[in-house]
């Protein structure tokens, strides 16, 4: 799994993803698995992850800034999460068409 862009403060404590998706993200089935998954992923660790269209980032870029600048502030005010105390995910231990396989994953591996 991967994220299009990951924002860190000096410290390199992760603030929150930001994920630029292009038409594909509603139309493809493993796209949309992907997409809750990695949702899933970002808010269990508590993690904020923005969602923009290649389409708002094309056409409404100011609003976009906006959001990313008002989402860094937010993330001032909150404990910050590091890297290594984020959960791990192996995408090759759960089936990518079935979100609930993967919170099978999570809750089991939270218990090990």
């Amino acid at each position: 799994m991967h994220c299009d862009f990951i924002v860190r403060d000096m410290d390199l404590n992760l603030l929150f993803g930001i994920e630029i998706d292009g038409s594909q993200h509603q139309t493809d089935d493993d796209q949309v698995v992907n997409d809750s998954m990695k949702n899933n992923f970002f808010a269990i660790n508590g993690i904020p992850l923005l969602r923009f269209t290649a389409k708002e980032v094309r056409d409404n870029i100011e609003d976009v800034v906006a959001k990313i600048i008002a989402t860094s502030d937010e993330a001032d005010k909150r404990e910050h999460v590091m890297g290594g105390e984020i959960s791990e995910f192996k995408p090759g231990d759960v089936s990518r068409s079935d979100d609930q396989d993967w919170l099978r994953y999570r809750k089991q591996s939270d218990t090990v």
